[in-house]
């Protein structure tokens, strides 16, 4: 079976389909691969600025907010690496996301047309990584932060949508794929592991 940093198009469509579009057009121009990289990072931190400045209120907040995104030690490689265009769809797709999430339940619940917005945009973030099947947990999470009153029929979108994420997930890992027993895509439940991950990422 193949290693999971060589997965074929189908377990990352979206972005092995931007993939074969700039190859199409640019050939092995890698100048090309990192403008368009760097175009969606900073896509997505425009996205992470709306969002903190809306949920906010501080412009000074939603500045730092994209900074300690964009200067996080661990994301180094996306600056200088043409593999990692999926890191930068996915980020993008998923501040857009919550981002239209908040702005469209701020006006209420959600209309027909808005669910179907936020699963379209779900689909492409969890199409571009598989990080972005987080989404769920964290609309789950805005829910029990900002929704005043409090109330059980404000998590059902997000509910849902946590259905389908673990069936996409299933879908990723399933016997005869890549992801299959590969550690890093098995969930755990573990709060040693949590802390360690959290480690990581803040140190």
């Amino acid at each position: 079976a193949p290693s999971a940093g060589a997965l074929p198009y189908r377990f990352r469509p979206a972005g092995s389909a931007l993939y074969v579009a700039l190859f199409e057009l640019f050939g092995f121009a890698a100048i090309y691969y990192r403008l368009v990289t760097y175009g969606i990072l900073l896509l997505g931190c425009v996205a992470l600025y709306r969002l903190v400045k809306e949920l906010d209120g501080r412009a000074t907040a939603a500045a730092f907010a994209p900074i300690f995104l964009a200067l996080h030690s661990r994301f180094l490689h996306i600056y200088f690496d043409n593999a990692y265009i999926y890191d930068s769809l996915c980020g993008a797709f998923f501040a857009a996301t919550v981002l239209f999430y908040h702005r469209r339940r701020r006006l209420g619940p959600l209309r027909r047309w808005d669910v179907v917005a936020l699963y379209l945009l779900w689909a492409a973030a969890v199409n571009s990584k598989e990080m972005g099947l987080t989404l769920a947990v964290v609309l789950m999470a805005y829910e029990a932060v900002f929704s005043r009153p409090l109330a059980w029929r404000n998590f059902a979108w997000p509910s849902l949508l946590l259905g389908l994420s673990f069936a996409a997930w299933r879908g990723k890992v399933a016997l005869g794929s890549p992801l299959y027993q590969h550690h890093n895509y098995q969930p755990s439940v573990d709060l040693a592991h949590l802390l360690s991950a959290a480690q990581q990422q803040l140190a």
